[in-house]
């Protein structure tokens, strides 16, 4: 790996993990504004491409179901 393809690497590595930052911090956002019950600063501290939401399988299946996501 050259120096340069090296230093490309880390910045799609930082793009992307910063975006996926954004993206939780917009969720956690909405879920606080829209007074969601339940605790969602997990969204805020877990790493990486998951988070676990502590969704009932009812509300796993509505989300599915109602709004295809």
């Amino acid at each position: 790996m050259t120096p340069a393809l090296f230093r490309q690497w880390q910045d799609d590595l930082s793009h992307m993990s910063g975006r996926m930052k954004q993206m939780r911090q917009g969720l956690y956002d909405e879920l606080k504004q829209r007074k969601t019950a339940g605790s969602w600063e997990n969204s805020l501290t877990d790493i990486g491409m998951f988070s676990f939401t502590g969704l009932s399988k009812s509300q796993v299946l509505q989300l599915k179901d109602k709004y295809h996501i």
